[in-house]
């Protein structure tokens, strides 16, 4: 019965967790609380998806860590408020103070301005060929040396792309019943071909083709463009564009410029955040703060020592922000951000530009005289058409390549409908073998092109030095076409109504704001965050790491209408094609709004493609060291950019959809269209965040939370009636009060609690009897006559004392504490002057906690004598702490400078502590007791099992 007693205790012991308080460092006075359960080590179970656990615990970190930075930032005002606020609600930056003083009175006097100022047509259309040239001027500059063209050699291997491998690539289907048959075939003949394009080094031949297709492209805008009817502009025309571009500079701006305000509020998409990196989702991710310091891993890296608690303050601003954001999300559509960004980009014009009418004038008339002839371009666009679809499907295949060599005996179904699809978008593009073949066939055509624009390339030159044409001059043009846009746009007027009117009704929300605000300036209950204001340094760096984790984690969720864009956007640029005679304004509206569509789509396939492979291949850290997650989260740099200019495609497939298609295209337009809807919000700008330092980053990070001092609080300490003039106050470290769940189930099981332990130490006092009785048997089987100590005595090695060796010895020590204390009190003057870079010195008797009890027997083993060697080693790892011990009661001279030696050792190279260095005996005392309890613990857990 006894027995069954012990164990059913033993199991409850096992569940509640026991904190041992028994060291405090002495650099900093800090209490590490370390408890036998090891609960900061947080399980994962083997179907854990790891990259969703490393964006969970890194987010949960970095909003900790960021939350710290804007808590102290707001207490000691080193961060404006109005930044906070703007990226908290992912807008554009505004003042508060300005948003208070908002004006609807105001804003009608800026959009009277914009209708009053009357532009033309003809100043609108001749402003439009002067942009073009702008464009032609920049895309000339960015164009790489047609040096640099393949040899004809080169081109005509491109015709090698051919062969039984090649059609059954682009016939093969994938048999459901045993897809991994098919699989293996398709990885074969995968295989074969490139092995031909790097025998053949086609690759490179396709990426020397890039700056052809680039010239291509420019002859294409300057053929749309007509420029040649802007060498023959009358001279009235040009004088009326000159006198409407200088009327616009003449327009004063506002000192208060509340339509680039009201743009920052509803216009602004992709804000990056300075000060709050760590809340990816803005103001509801403030709302999580209170879980997030409560998580295992994230207490175990903050350390028990610091209460987070006063963090929570920031939770206050999510309902005020929260209703600020649904009063403006109201008016955030398509229709009105357009409207507003043109008003705002307006009214930013205003006061500048000063003579820009006669600069278009002379940039009209330089054009005039350098003017040139563009080649035809019939043969080379056949070479472009096909050049660049192939260069996607040879990526398409590099692909392929990678996952089904690597990965074809564990492919699951959701990665084989991913080959399906990558085989799917093989299809939609021309066949392989043919352009390869057209290209081949072209080769005469790409060598020759040097001398083809020959002629044209000195109008580029003459369009390159044309200073005047520049950026200043350009944006007064863009107003003035944006001027007239807006003159004939009858929604304009009620659009920018709408914007105001929502904006005048939240003014009165600020309050709830400024409310908020002081609510986390009162003073703080303690000053743990406030010890951690070196985190701001590393914070931001913390914070982009996360962004970009879950910017990955947006494109694998998006992934597969990414693919819809890749695969279906092509038609766009088919169907454009056809309509560039028949249907001219809306041939010109795709043409503005859909640019670049085979870069983009490139660059799309390459990202997703890299994401998915992360995904598969992403494992997090075995340790719960910090540091170890730097060389994991620096895989994620290195991304691409890519600009989906979502919202301007789907003006042009809007534009698409009003002309006489047939009946097959609408569908997959339909399907284009929504695909681009579900990304329009999908931030793929990856180069704004940096993660390249991010390993010293959470080095620092860790440093910073295991320098911090917990916060004392004096307590009257009881004396007797002879000390209570000279006694000194007791301080004792505050801790966070207890969960009231887990006090009410320790109150419940209490006294079962205390029964068991006592049960528990009979039992180790048993064990170590029978050890002890166990080892003097062995030693006289073994004939050794010699005693550990008489040995230990042969050798000149320390031995054991006896008893009334070390009662001796423990009151010369307590002997030799109070006169040290009797000295520190008649130096507290001498102590407490602080030198400079110095952390102050608390005179203060530090209140020790009980000390875990440790296994007797009748002669117990002295300080010398203690080994870890018997005991299991992997308990031994895990509760080996991280950070200093203080030296015990016990410890001599000779073991302080062990102690101190060990950890210079591993401040000098912490890779020691896991290597055989061999524990110092103040360590061995410290984690003897803790260990033998843990294994019985365990042993006692498994009998239960």
């Amino acid at each position: 019965m006894r027995n069954i007693l012990l164990v059913a205790l033993a199991a409850i012991i096992a569940q509640v967790p026991i904190e041992s308080k028994l060291w405090i460092s002495l650099e900093s006075g800090r209490d590490y609380t370390l408890t036998d359960s090891i609960a900061h080590r947080q399980k994962r179970g083997s179907n854990d998806d790891p990259f969703s656990a490393l964006q969970t615990q890194i987010s949960k970190l970095a909003r900790v860590v960021n939350g710290i930075t804007v808590y102290n930032s707001i207490i000691d005002s080193s961060i404006p408020i109005d930044s906070i606020i703007s990226e908290l609600l992912g807008v554009g930056l505004f003042k508060l103070q300005d948003l208070k003083s908002f004006n609807k009175t105001e804003v009608d006097k800026a959009v009277n301005k914009i209708i009053g100022a009357k532009i033309s047509n003809t100043t609108r259309d001749i402003g439009r060929q002067v942009v073009n040239l702008y464009k032609m001027k920049e895309m000339y500059q960015k164009i790489g040396s047609l040096a640099s063209l393949p040899t004809e050699a080169a081109i005509k291997d491109l015709s090698s792309l051919k062969g039984t491998d090649v059609d059954k690539i682009q016939s093969i289907s994938i048999d459901p019943n045993s897809p991994k048959e098919s699989l293996k075939d398709l990885s074969i003949s995968i295989g074969n071909v490139m092995n031909i394009v790097e025998e053949k080094n086609i690759m490179k031949t396709l990426k020397d083709l890039e700056p052809f297709n680039q010239y291509v492209r420019l002859i294409e805008l300057f053929d749309d463009s007509k420029l040649d009817s802007l060498k023959s502009k009358p001279q009235p025309e040009i004088a009326q564009l000159k006198t409407e571009l200088d009327g616009l500079s003449n327009i004063q701006k506002e000192p208060a410029p509340l339509l680039q305000l009201m743009s920052s509020i509803v216009g602004s998409s992709f804000v990056k955040r300075e000060f709050t990196s760590g809340f990816l989702n803005g103001y509801e991710d403030l709302s999580l703060l209170e879980k997030d310091i409560k998580d295992s891993w994230v207490e175990g890296i903050v350390g028990n020592h610091t209460s987070l608690k006063e963090l929570t303050k920031l939770t206050k601003l999510v309902d005020p922000l929260k209703e600020l954001d649904e009063k403006w999300d109201s008016v955030r559509s398509l229709q009105l951000r357009s409207s507003i960004r043109k008003a705002a980009m307006i009214e930013d014009s205003f006061g500048s530009s000063k003579g820009s009418g006669d600069d278009v004038a002379k940039i009209i008339e330089s054009f005039s005289s350098s003017y040139k002839i563009a080649p035809a371009i019939v043969l080379p666009k056949i070479v472009r058409d096909n050049s660049e679809p192939l260069i996607y499907q040879m990526h398409i295949l590099n692909q392929l390549k990678d996952t089904l060599s690597t990965q074809l005996d564990t492919l699951d179904a959701a990665e084989i409908r991913r080959v399906n699809e990558s085989l799917k978008e093989l299809r939609t593009n021309p066949d392989i073998a043919s352009s390869g073949k057209t290209i081949s066939d072209l080769s005469s055509t790409i060598t020759g092109f040097p001398t083809t624009i020959a002629n044209f390339k000195e109008f580029l030159e003459a369009l390159k030095g044309m200073t005047i044409l520049s950026k200043e001059t350009i944006t007064a043009v863009k107003s003035a076409i944006q001027m007239n846009s807006i003159q004939n746009d009858i929604n304009f007027t009620s659009d920018i109504n709408s914007i105001a009117n929502s904006i005048t009704d939240s003014v009165g929300l600020l309050t709830e704001v400024d409310t908020a605000i002081e609510t986390i300036k009162t003073k703080p209950t303690d000053e743990n965050l406030t010890q951690l204001k070196e985190l701001e340094k590393h914070s931001k760096s913390l914070g982009y790491a996360a962004t970009i984790i879950d910017m990955v984690h947006k494109v694998l969720e998006k992934s597969s209408f990414l693919l819809d864009f890749v695969k279906n956007g092509r038609v766009v640029n088919e169907k454009a094609s056809d309509l560039r005679k028949s249907e001219t304004r809306v041939y010109n509206v795709i043409r503005a709004n859909w640019l670049n569509f085979d870069k983009v789509a490139q660059n799309v396939s390459q990202i997703v493609g890299e994401v998915q492979s992360w995904n598969r291949l992403i494992s997090i850290p075995k340790t719960d060291r910090l540091e170890d997650y730097g060389s994991i989260l620096e895989q994620f740099s290195g991304l691409e950019d890519v600009d989906l200019d979502a919202e301007h495609r789907i003006v042009a497939i809007e534009a698409l959809l009003t002309t006489n298609l047939d009946q097959t295209v609408k569908p997959t337009l339909e399907v284009l269209k929504a695909s681009l809807e579900k990304v329009a919000n999908l931030d793929l700008s990856f180069s704004k965040y940096s993660i390249s330092g991010i390993s010293d980053s959470l080095v620092a990070i860790q440093k910073v939370f295991l320098s911090t001092i917990p916060t004392v609080k004096v307590v009257p300490k009881k004396a007797t009636t002879a000390q209570k003039k000279e006694e000194a106050p007791v301080t004792t470290t505050e801790t966070p009060p207890a969960d009231n769940g887990t006090l009410i189930l320790f109150l419940e099981i209490a006294g079962g609690v205390l029964v068991g332990v006592a049960l528990v130490v009979a039992g180790f006092i048993r064990i170590k009897y029978g050890v002890n009785i166990f080892c003097a048997v062995w030693r006289k089987i073994k004939g050794d006559k010699n005693p550990p100590a008489q040995r230990r005595r042969a050798e000149g090695q320390p031995v054991r004392r006896s008893r009334a060796d070390n009662q001796g010895a423990e009151r010369r020590r307590n002997e030799r504490v109070e006169r040290e204390q009797d000295q520190g009190h008649q130096n507290q003057g001498e102590q407490n002057e602080q030198r400079p870079g110095q952390v102050p010195i608390v005179q203060a008797h530090v209140v020790q906690p009980e000390r875990a009890p440790v296994p007797q027997n009748d002669e117990p083993l002295a300080p010398d004598e203690l080994t870890l060697d018997d005991l299991d080693q992997d308990v031994v790892r895990d509760l080996t702490p991280p950070y200093r011990i203080q030296p015990d009661e016990q410890a001599t001279e000779s073991e302080i400078e062990e102690l101190n030696n060990y950890y210079a050792q591993l401040a000098a190279d912490d890779t020691l502590r896991d290597e055989a260095i061999p524990y110092p005996r103040i360590l061995i005392r410290y984690l003897r007791p803790l260990v033998i309890r843990q294994m019985e613990l365990n042993r006692q857990a498994n009998n239960n099992r």
